[in-house]
């Protein structure tokens, strides 16, 4: 193929679409908001994926990237500690919430489009080349 990756970006639901992505992929990021009813759903995620990983053999391996990360809150250090116990690997990268994102997103553009300055801009190219390095 003429692609070195192929990122398939599912809604946070676990529906077709998202088993449809699993199967086809080779590894697995996994964006965990640092948020109280995300940690929930991301256990039932990974019992999903575990089910789904028995049918894939071709998936080498899954991370976890923090998003939405305000590192002033308790909350967003618990969440973290929590995900980390579950030895699942955790990119070092973390992507701050920023009013960028969401502005980026109401207009349709990428957070490199619409502000490529901002501190979104610049997680998420240090994401890249983190996911890149490995």
């Amino acid at each position: 193929s003429g692609y070195d990756y192929i990122l398939i970006d599912c809604p946070p639901a676990l529906n077709l679409f998202m088993v449809n992505a699993v199967m086809a992929a080779n590894q697995i990021i996994i964006a965990v908001q640092t948020e109280h009813l995300a940690l929930k759903g991301f256990s039932h995620l990974l019992d999903t994926l575990a089910t789904l990983e028995k049918h894939n053999p071709a998936i080498k391996k899954k991370a976890a990237v923090f998003t939405m990360v305000d590192n002033r809150r308790k909350l967003d250090q618990s969440i973290k500690a929590a995900v980390q116990e579950l030895d699942l690997p955790t990119f070092q990268t973390e992507i701050r919430k920023g009013v960028e994102l969401a502005e980026a997103s109401i207009k349709c553009q990428t957070i490199f489009e619409y502000s490529p300055n901002s501190k979104g801009t610049s997680d998420y190219r240090s994401l890249a080349a983190e996911i890149e390095r490995h």
